[in-house]
């Protein structure tokens, strides 16, 4: 494959992975407004219900989001560098 060819699937990739995120990110918006609006006609029909003694805290729950994400990311950095090593090996034992 050319520079130019591998440099065109490159900028395609970018770009269609920039409209899905755009896509994505309207529809994140979208899903929080109806949760909202949802949630809001919910609480004006119904009577008001006492918290639940066992029920985690608002922090609680953030910080097991943050510990999710957190994994996550520590995972996606390091199949990013297996990647990036499996291709210099492979493209040095292509060379060779």
């Amino acid at each position: 494959m050319t520079d130019s060819a591998a440099s065109f699937v490159a900028d395609t990739l970018k770009q269609s992975t920039s409209q899905f995120l755009g896509a994505l990110s309207q529809t994140t918006k979208f899903t929080l407004q109806t949760a909202s609006a949802l949630f809001d006609s919910f609480t004006k029909m119904t009577p008001s219900v006492p918290a639940l003694p066992f029920a985690p805290s608002k922090a609680a729950v953030k910080e097991w989001l943050d510990v999710g994400y957190e994994t996550t990311e520590q995972l996606l950095k390091l199949q990013r560098e297996l990647a990036g090593e499996l291709l210099e090996r492979l493209a040095g034992a292509a060379a060779s």
